[in-house]
């Protein structure tokens, strides 16, 4: 008999000792006064299990978002009973008494909307999602010659996800953040990929090096479109629904690129070529159908660039104006 009070002693001085309480012994009733205590075990091969808490008639932690072959266990911590149960019968916990907890293993992907079915105003969501190989994204990046340039390599996919890169010289790869510098101008390509446990993706990272001092317009620029037609004359420039994307290269004097006018009618492209001066560039182009001639002035100031030029049509010529703004 002292053997069994002393093991109940020791239980009693252990268990209240890992919960940072006192220990409140009586001859024949030990308490312990103990904080709730919840615990989450995950080992590698398991599955995860994530918590609903219920409290104050409503479902915590909501909407909740799992993927496929995941459970959800809803712990009661009001002082009634409730019971979640799928809008579309999918499950049912069955009633959860106060202070008891109920699961559920979701094997599709979807989203399934419960209430209770005792309190039919508590309502929850559980989003499931189908665990994805991995796909790279935000493949464009603009740098500048001996500049600092940074880029993190980015994808969908389910986690965790491994990346490599094959950089070129004066670039380093540490985990999915390329950095360091480039030394000439010119369009670099990077092949990067991306695995994780349901396959792998492989494409490239075009990055754009343009020159570093502040003549230079290689870049995209974006802005609206004013225009009217010659035949109407002493008529106002209007505004139009059109907006401009100018991508230029620019080597030395010389510059290529393409503008692409968008409209109500559509998209217009252009190739476009020209030269450019301290303060001004001219570029010309065309297209099957249309002749482009335009003379920009470039304010460097707040990169921003503001022109006037000609369109010619099938059904007559007209004046633009654009304004632009460097991306």
């Amino acid at each position: 008999m002292e053997i069994g009070r002393m093991t109940r002693l020791l239980f009693f001085s252990l268990l209240c000792a890992l919960c940072a309480g006192p220990i409140c012994l009586a001859q024949d009733s030990p308490v312990c006064n103990c904080k709730p205590l919840t615990v989450t075990v995950r080992t590698a091969a398991a599955r995860a299990t994530d918590t609903v808490p219920i409290q104050n008639f409503a479902f915590t932690n909501d909407p909740i978002t799992i993927n496929v072959g995941d459970t959800v266990t809803w712990t009661n911590n009001d002082s009634v009973t409730h019971e979640p149960v799928s809008d579309t019968g999918a499950f049912d916990t069955g009633p959860i008494a106060p202070g008891q907890s109920a699961s559920f293993t979701f094997t599709s992907a979807g989203t399934y909307s419960y209430h209770c079915s005792i309190h039919p105003f508590m309502k929850g969501t559980v989003i499931v999602a189908a665990p994805a190989p991995p796909t790279l994204r935000n493949l464009t990046a603009t740098a500048k010659i001996n500049t600092p340039f940074t880029y993190t390599i980015a994808a969908t996919g389910a986690a965790p996800i491994a990346y490599n890169a094959v950089v070129p010289a004066g670039l380093t790869l540490n985990g999915a953040v390329i950095s360091g510098q480039f030394t000439t101008a010119g369009t670099v390509t990077i092949p990067l990929t991306a695995a994780n446990s349901l396959g792998s993706d492989a494409q490239n990272l075009v990055v754009t090096v343009v020159a570093s001092n502040s003549n230079d317009l290689s870049g995209t620029w974006t802005g609206k479109l004013k225009s009217k037609h010659f035949s109407q004359i002493g008529a106002t420039l209007k505004s139009e629904n059109d907006t401009v994307s100018l991508t230029l290269m620019q080597a030395g004097g010389s510059l290529s690129g393409t503008l692409i006018v968008t409209g109500l009618s559509g998209a217009a492209s252009y190739a476009v070529s020209g030269e450019t001066g301290h303060t001004n560039l001219w570029l010309s182009g065309n297209s099957t159908t249309k002749a482009l001639v335009t003379s920009v002035h470039l304010n460097k100031s707040n990169n921003t660039m503001t022109g006037i030029g000609i369109v010619t049509n099938p059904d007559g010529d007209e004046e633009i104006a654009m304004s632009l703004k460097k991306q």
